[in-house]
């Protein structure tokens, strides 16, 4: 079975959200492509919040929301283990405020 990791990321405070996106597209997207066992990625640019008076006073901004697929959750679980985590864990600090991470299995109703 398929499992993918979602992240809902925030960047970090001080940081313009051109200097978030420029890391996140060039940096640190380099760093996620070298992850062992990784089948696809994707990310997800914010253009507009949508109905944001309906957002809880406690939830964060959202800058990126980041996909990851692997082949089962035996790759995912060696995928966080190795050097290549460890670097991406370092480089978070980097540019990221929040993140939000999800382990979900897709359920397809609109091929």
């Amino acid at each position: 079975m398929m499992i993918k990791a979602i992240g809902l990321i925030t960047r970090r405070d001080g940081m313009s959200q051109a200097e978030f996106m420029r890391h996140w597209t060039q940096t640190h997207a380099g760093l996620v492509r070298g992850l062992p066992g990784l089948t696809r990625y994707v990310q997800s640019h914010i253009l507009q919040e949508l109905a944001p008076e309906r957002r809880p006073d406690n939830a964060a901004r959202i800058d990126g929301i980041a996909e990851l697929w692997f082949s089962d959750h035996e790759a995912f679980r060696r995928a966080g283990q190795g050097p290549q985590a460890e670097l991406l864990a370092a480089d978070d600090g980097l540019y990221i405020g929040k993140l939000q991470r999800f382990l979900v299995s897709e359920h397809v109703i609109v091929p």
